[in-house]
């Protein structure tokens, strides 16, 4: 795989190892990819972090200068954020699915990290969406409007922590062998086709305008 890009990542480095494809081309460039630097910190706030990486969803909470993933980490989680509801004497915002325990924190785990299909939909492999308060959070900069997706730096956000530089090469890489073999289809419509797909009427919603 060839990777081109203006920023460096954990696995990069693999193109040493394993070489450098001309063929399997993966292009990072963009105006501003979006690194844990972007994230406006606020004192007692749980970041919800979500990424989707070669078609599997992958979540992570970051608080207190820490970031938190495993169904051992999410009961750690729950009970800081019940600390700091008693402490503030609020009520627990997101309980993090109740995650008491190392049972109920699993089913969370389970629940959250599972299959997505929004990389095929992009033709990305790789995608970070954060909330925060139930609100996406846009990053500084070039996103993809859709459902607030953007390209991120995964070294800044220590997921070599969670998923080895060669398991997420080797699946980088497989992804963009899936690319090649399923090109972009391109988009035969006319005008009045493109219009009418949008949900809009040709002839009531599109008249022209009337000289007095």
């Amino acid at each position: 795989m060839k990777i081109i890009s203006k920023y460096k990542d954990y696995y990069d480095y693999l193109q040493g190892i394993y070489g450098i494809d001309e063929i399997m081309v993966y292009d990072r460039r963009v105006n501003h990819p979006y690194k844990f630097d972007d994230l406006s910190i606020t004192e007692d706030t749980i970041e919800t972090i979500t990424f989707a990486i070669c078609n599997k969803k992958f979540v992570l909470y970051y608080y207190g200068d820490k970031f938190y993933h495993t169904p051992e980490e999410l009961v750690e989680l729950h009970k800081i954020e019940t600390e700091i509801a008693t402490s503030k004497h609020r009520r627990l915002y997101y309980g993090y699915g109740h995650a008491t325990d190392l049972s109920s924190a699993t089913i969370k785990y389970n629940k959250e990290n599972c299959s997505t299909n929004i990389n095929k939909k992009l033709r990305q492999p790789v995608l970070i969406q954060v909330m925060r308060g139930g609100e996406f959070i846009i990053p500084k900069g070039k996103y993809h409007p859709d459902e607030h997706w953007s390209l991120p730096i995964l070294d800044t956000f220590k997921v070599a922590k969670y998923i080895p530089a060669d398991i997420m090469y080797q699946n980088i890489s497989a992804f963009i062998g899936w690319l090649k073999d399923h090109p972009e289809l391109p988009d035969n419509q006319t005008n009045d086709g493109k219009i009418i797909s949008a949900g809009f009427d040709l002839k009531n919603s599109f008249r022209p305008n009337k000289k007095n």
